[in-house]
């Protein structure tokens, strides 16, 4: 449920956070998908590094409702409501995003970023479909990210 993969997600911060000794500050909060909506959430309840979201989805009444016609509110009790949520982030974000996606239509990526507060940066990859090994490991989306996290939280040399 959404409940309980927030639950699960401020545990798991929590516990990062407690076990590394320095606090939350440069812990980067990454999602893909249904988890970037659940990091959304997250980033916007608890201090972070940084928000890395790959293929995220504005909402996921939203989202149904690209792939199909008539969702009746009782089969997606959860909202996941990312696009009233990310105004709340304050740390450093990234949008990554696929071109090609046919799961998260690019142009919900690409509204949740314009929602976000700067600093803030999207990266957008040619072709790339949902699940393509790019958007998982590739140099393409990997640099980036790297570089991005070592900008935010001065941690060049160590990421």
């Amino acid at each position: 449920s959404e409940e309980g993969l927030a639950a699960d997600a401020r545990a798991a911060h929590a516990w990062l956070a407690r076990e590394r000794a320095a606090g939350s500050a440069d812990l980067v909060v990454f999602g893909e998908s249904l988890g970037a909506a659940v990091a959304v959430r997250l980033a916007s309840e608890v201090a972070s590094g940084a928000l890395v979201l790959r293929s995220p989805f504005t909402s996921l009444h939203e989202i149904a409702r690209h792939h199909y016609r008539v969702v009746p509110a009782a089969v997606l009790p959860d909202r996941f409501p990312s696009i009233e949520l990310i105004g709340g982030v304050r740390c450093p974000t990234m949008v990554i995003v696929g071109a090609g996606d046919r799961i998260v239509p690019p142009a919900q990526s690409e509204r949740l970023y314009e929602a976000a507060r700067e600093p803030k940066r999207l990266l957008t990859l040619a072709r790339a479909g949902h699940n393509d090994l790019v958007l998982l490991a590739g140099a393409a989306m990997v640099n980036p990210l790297v570089e991005f996290v070592e900008t935010h939280l001065d941690l060049a040399g160590r990421v």
